[in-house]
């Protein structure tokens, strides 16, 4: 059963929903004070009669600024807050599930972190305006009973009568819109992101004039959806100041009918009580399709956090740390991913100082091979020994550091060379140097900044070869044992890919173990040990 999502509650979320409370009162405090002072002063009493209105409609005004400085203050550090602690946990989940295959790619993974983003609609789009309104509804019927008890009454039912309906009207607007235009909001976002990242391949290929369609027909369904929630929200603004105007003339009529007993100074704190209510009223509008909104992705990162791993993520560990890595075996060994066999009965040594090219036809299972010896997913069967001892004995956070898997296409990130590189764990700057020396990257380096060299998004500015040797110029940085490569000489001409299996040979010559899983079986024959997945399968 998925648990359910929840923001926690923290002193600055409560300080920060009474500003909000204390904010609607005090613009409801603020007009009706006001309305008393200028009905008072029109009778030219003494001046130190007027004094006690006049201090507190500066109260008043001053505290409805203060308080809605500070509830924005309080109620967005907590929001914030809390979403920054989310992120993390949604990242971790990601991570976990990614070996296992993620469904979602592209748009869908886009989901989550709009997802995230929106959960601050729940405190701040919903509950917060819901408060002030209630506040605001209270603070009118108090002052109005104490001037006239049934004045008070009449604009309790109007107030509620207003509010529900402008909610009502927004809901029946958002009940069949919000989740497609949620879905066409991301998409157009998405589909953007990518014309901009790629504009260069796009055009090349002569994808631009599709793309431009693409973007039309997301933005066309977009503007039909919010042409659909124009006439209700409108409506629900509407129903709000009609209310207002109904509940002003409701009070100045009940006040007319007992003219002789009640003070008429109070009459003008009377007729503009519902002004100040109604403009809190107003944030309603909008209310239910934020909170459909918020719905809808709570109940997504709901079901992300609730999702169970399949079977082959259950990957076992111990408490030993590894230190490091002098050999590999997998004896008998079976793995099965998404309730298939890939591998079946697989015996297999490495030891260190040799370079292995795995090789086989593609979906033979050698980046499965690949993610079992990084433990990333675990064998349905058979024994996997490092240094001769069971895997399972040692912390997964030990055998994940000391075993790296380089994909086919390394994952860099936008900033500086050196900002690439730190995050192996290493800050030391003569020891990166000393790394990018190693893979040959140095003196490619030299004069674009070395470490302060720019990386573009998604690594436009540094080729294929160059974006292999900076992966494992990271793994040389995190004192890795073990160096696996998914394809490493993919995209690469025929130079660079020689180049790079000498890099490589040296590497092992070193003392690492090196495996590459490549489908070039010339490259495959430089190495010091081939095996050829097709065969033992």
């Amino acid at each position: 059963m998925t648990r359910e999502l929840k923001l926690p509650l923290t002193r600055t979320s409560v300080a920060g929903f009474l500003f909000a409370a204390l904010e609607a009162i005090s613009a409801v405090a603020l007009l009706a004070t006001s309305a008393f002072l200028i009905s008072r002063a029109s009778q030219q009493p003494p001046i130190l009669y007027l004094m006690v209105a006049v201090v507190g409609v500066r109260t008043f005004a001053l505290g409805r600024a203060s308080f809605r400085y500070f509830q924005r203050l309080a109620l967005h550090a907590a929001v914030f807050r809390n979403l920054g602690a989310l992120r993390p946990l949604i990242f971790e989940k990601l991570a976990a599930l990614a070996p296992g295959g993620l469904s979602e790619r592209g748009e869908s993974l886009e989901r989550f972190t709009s997802d995230v983003e929106r959960l601050q609609d729940g405190p701040l789009r919903v509950f917060t305006p819901l408060l002030q309104a209630a506040s605001a509804t209270a603070a009118m019927f108090v002052i109005a009973s104490l001037v006239l008890p049934e004045a008070g009454i009449w604009l309790l039912l109007i107030s509620l009568l207003s509010a529900l309906g402008a909610i009502w009207l927004s809901a029946s607007t958002s009940k069949n819109v919000e989740a497609p235009r949620l879905d066409a909001s991301q998409q157009l976002r998405s589909k953007i992101q990518i014309l901009l990242s790629h504009a260069d391949l796009i055009s090349s290929y002569g994808w631009a004039s599709q793309m431009r369609l693409q973007l039309a027909e997301l933005e066309n369904r977009l503007w039909s959806l919010d042409r659909r929630r124009v006439l209700p929200l409108s409506l629900a603004g509407g129903a709000i100041s009609l209310g207002g105007a109904v509940a002003a003339v409701a009070a100045g009529w009940v006040a007319l009918a007992h003219a002789g007993s009640f003070d008429p100074v109070h009459t003008a704190a009377l007729l503009l009580l519902p002004l100040a209510a109604f403009d809190v009223y107003s944030q309603l509008q909008p209310i239910a399709g934020a909170y459909r909104g918020y719905r809808i992705s709570k109940l997504r990162l709901q079901e992300l956090l609730g999702r169970e791993g399949s079977e082959e993520l259950l990957v076992s560990e111990g408490t030993r740390d590894l230190e490091s890595v002098r050999s590999l075996e997998l004896e008998n060994l079976s793995v099965t991913r998404t309730g298939k066999r890939v591998l079946q009965n697989i015996s297999l040594r490495f030891k260190a100082g040799e370079l292995t090219a795995v090789t086989g036809a593609s979906g033979c299972g050698k980046s499965t091979l690949a993610m079992v010896i990084a433990s990333l997913i675990a064998p349905k069967s058979g024994i996997y020994k490092i240094n001769g001892e069971l895997a399972q004995q040692f912390s997964l956070v030990s055998r994940r550091s000391q075993i790296v898997l380089i994909e086919q296409n390394p994952h860099l990130f936008r900033g500086t060379l050196r900002q690439n590189l730190e995050i192996s764990g290493e800050v030391d700057e003569v020891k990166m140097l000393q790394a990018l020396e190693k893979v040959g990257l140095l003196a490619e380096f030299e004069n674009r900044g070395l470490l302060e060299a720019e990386i573009s998004e998604d690594s436009t500015n540094i080729s294929g070869g160059q974006a292999q040797r900076l992966a494992i110029a990271r793994g040389l940085l995190a004192k890795a044992s073990v160096l696996i490569l998914d394809e490493p000489s993919s995209g690469l001409d025929r130079q660079n890919a020689a180049d790079l299996f000498a890099l490589l040979s040296r590497l092992s010559k070193a003392g690492m173990i090196v495996i590459a899983l490549t489908h070039d079986h010339e490259l495959a024959r430089s190495c010091d040990q081939q095996i050829s997945l097709d065969r033992l399968s």
